[in-house]
């Protein structure tokens, strides 16, 4: 966990004593810096297809560092974006952590950008889907 992270994860934790912490979210941050060393080795995981699909506002707690932890994991999602050679970022607006809730289309083409890139051999950042009304999604 990088050092600015950790100061903001000591102080949610501190503030929110009386909110528990589930265990995977726990996890999920005190594992960030053993699984962060092991994709930076790898350097890159290949041209497999990969669409990265993140929230654009998380509520993180407590709010003052909700700023800061938003771009640290938007940082974090570029990064993984990086790692692939053909991958692109889908930042879906309007949802949090659960984009699937929130904006399921954003998932829908995802995978069907993944589906497609695999049917064709086109890389993902040049397929896009149209909605309904013709628009680019």
């Amino acid at each position: 966990m990088t050092p600015r992270l950790r100061v903001c994860w000591e102080k949610s934790t501190r503030v929110n004593k009386s909110v528990q912490v589930p265990r995977g979210i726990r996890l999920e941050f005190t594992s960030q810096d053993e699984s962060r060393n092991l994709v930076r080795k790898s350097r890159t995981l290949g041209k497999k297809p990969l669409v990265v699909i993140t929230g654009g506002k998380h509520n993180f707690q407590p709010r003052d560092s909700s700023r800061k932890l938003e771009k640290i994991w938007q940082r974090q999602q570029r990064e993984l974006k990086s790692l692939y050679a053909n991958s692109k970022l889908l930042i879906a607006a309007n949802s949090g952590s659960y984009v699937q809730f929130d904006q399921p289309k954003v998932i829908v083409d995802g995978v069907l950008t993944v589906i497609e890139s695999l049917r064709t051999g086109k890389p993902v950042s040049k397929i896009s889907f149209k909605k309904e009304n013709g628009k680019k999604r």
